[in-house]
């Protein structure tokens, strides 16, 4: 219950941007001058994963991190769709509750390999296809029970994707019973790649010019290998990332006027005063800082995200509490549904009424990638450290260095703190073998796979593909034996711990594809043999010297064998 706001339930539009940063908002003028004197906007709002996928399926579990729901990543047998368990979700819980629950836009990654299915707990679906230009799509449209998934049908559209969605979203919000709350998911696309303004936006930001943060950092002797080997990027490819950032920022102004209008609609129709206005993004988005661009770093541009909640009794204001935006708006939701709270995150309600009402203290995160090291930090209200699987550290005071320039992991007046720090980080399961060594025919080989974070003790399989004959791996990551025969394959080995999820009740799971060789067996020319000569023979096929080989023959013909000492 939150005092401050109207009896539950409440209806809540959840406004879900892509690769949105924190510091875009500004962006959203049409919005904002309708909010304005009832908003509060959280500067220091988190995701816990900061990828798409990760993070829309810890919203729509209703607060779970991405180490309880298992979608790590956007792709693979650990991320998309295809991995989120949508049994019993946020949306099944409203729609059981007596919600309208409507999705427009984006699902998961992955969507396209699901559908026309129809996830459960939907009473509108209006699904977006992945990979498909903005003027000109399909979308799957169809409706669901909480206790089933639906199937749908594949809708043509000739519009403009915003168009579109806005279109939809007005006609839908007309169909409802004035006395049924509604729970609207709105995900635009933008300002994700391909990022495409309408055309009346653009060159509207074609003067914009980000040179903001660490960016293209010159000193990075304190940073991890991974970024101290990263290019700074010459005026070509910076002219190119001008062109790219403006572009975001321009595919955003049809967003904003869409939602203008949704809120201008809501007015029209009496239901104001009943929804809750909720705008955040999946995740942020480097744009240069330290040298990157993309997504999935620790680093704060990557992190952050806008978050706004709106509602005509809120009083407005900049807050800078800690909230975790993908554990914790989704608890709000439940909150102002009137449902028990589940899931790991914080309700905001008691804050958005108090300034001074308490929040987070602390937020872990953690990410996933395939070609670079995994890595969990935590983040307080002065610092952040970071823990890489290599065992590299970064730690930054967040209000003295914000764009995170000086690590302080090696000063030792910060020891403390990073002690401190070091207790507070809760790492989900990885496994962190990257990569196996060559093998050969004929010679015992032993590699212990490794884990990190978790619930010890591991168990370890082999998910795909077969070991060499001669090979095998203990369920304790033990992959050993002779193998007796020359191959080069790959194999994906997978690691769970012991730990249940409180969402799906199965353990953690993560694994990798490692390529695995195994080389033919070494022969060494027998004593006495005048064979050195041929191509590929001898000591030229081990790349030895024939001098040094020569001299150990004659050494070992020198000393008396055991067989001699026994005559």
């Amino acid at each position: 219950m939150t005092p401050c706001l109207p009896a539950a339930p409440l209806s809540v539009l959840l406004v879900l941007m892509d690769d949105m940063r924190a510091d875009q908002l500004s962006v959203f003028t049409e919005t904002l001058s309708r909010v304005s004197d009832h908003a509060q906007v959280y500067e220091r709002a988190y995701v816990t994963t900061p990828m798409c996928c990760p993070d829309r399926a810890s919203l729509l579990s209703g607060g779970y991190a991405a180490p309880q729901h298992g979608v790590l990543s956007n792709s693979g047998s650990y991320g998309g769709a295809h991995r989120f368990d949508d049994g019993r979700t946020l949306a099944t819980r409203l729609q059981e509750l007596g919600y309208d629950t409507a999705l427009l836009g984006k699902y998961m990654n992955g969507y396209d390999a699901l559908e026309p299915y129809v996830p459960p707990g939907w009473s509108f679906w209006w699904g977006w296809l992945d990979e498909q230009p903005w003027q000109g799509f399909e979308v799957v449209e169809g409706t669901s029970t909480p206790g089933a998934s639906g199937v749908g049908e594949r809708i043509p559209y000739a519009a403009y994707v915003v168009d579109a969605q806005r279109a939809a979203t007005l006609r839908r919000l007309t169909e409802l019973d004035p006395e049924t709350p509604s729970f609207l998911y709105l995900t635009f696309l933008a300002p994700h790649s391909p990022h495409t303004p309408a055309v009346a936006d653009v060159g509207a930001y074609a003067d914009f010019v980000y040179r903001g943060g660490a960016f293209m950092e010159a000193d990075v002797a304190d940073k991890p290998a991974w970024l101290r080997a990263w290019p700074i990027l010459d005026d070509e490819a910076q002219a190119a990332a001008d062109l790219d950032h403006q572009q975001q920022l321009e595919s955003l102004l049809s967003v904003d006027r869409a939602v203008a209008a949704i809120l201008d609609q809501l007015q029209v129709l009496g239901r104001r005063e009943s929804t809750l206005l909720i705008l955040t993004s999946d995740n942020g988005m480097m744009w240069g800082e330290h040298r990157l661009f993309d997504k999935g770093y620790a680093y704060e541009e990557s992190v952050r995200v806008p978050l706004l909640i709106a509602h005509p009794s809120l009083s407005p204001r900049q807050d800078r509490g800690l909230v975790a935006v993908n554990l914790d708006v989704p608890a709000l939701i439940q909150s102002v549904a009137g449902l028990t709270v589940e899931g790991e995150g914080l309700d905001l309600g008691a804050r958005l009424c108090d300034a001074q009402a308490p929040v987070r203290d602390h937020i872990n995160l953690q990410f996933w990638p395939v070609s670079l090291p995994q890595w969990a930090a935590v983040v307080t209200d002065e610092h952040k450290l970071v823990q890489h699987a290599t065992g590299e550290l970064e730690l930054y005071d967040l209000q003295a260095d914000p764009t995170e320039s000086v690590s302080l992991h090696d000063d030792p007046d910060a020891q403390d703190e990073l002690v401190r720090l070091s207790a507070l980080l809760s790492p989900g399961l990885a496994l962190t073998t990257t990569a196996l060594p060559d093998a050969r025919v004929g010679e015992f080989s032993a590699t212990t796979l490794t884990a990190w974070g978790g619930t010890p003790p591991y168990r370890f399989t082999l998910r795909r593909g077969a070991l060499p004959p001669g090979l095998s791996l203990s369920a304790e990551g033990l992959l050993s034996g002779v193998p007796t025969a020359t191959v080069e394959t790959t194999i994906t080995v997978e690691v769970q711990d012991s730990s249940t999820s409180a969402y799906h009740g199965g353990p953690q799971e993560h694994g990798a594809a490692l390529a695995l060789k195994v080389g033919p067996a070494i022969t060494l020319a027998p004593e006495g043999c005048a064979c050195g000569g041929g191509a590929g023979g001898g000591a030229a096929a081990l790349g030895l010297s024939a001098a040094p080989v020569a001299l150990a023959r004659r050494r070992r013909a020198a000393r008396p064998s055991a067989g001699r000492r026994a005559r």
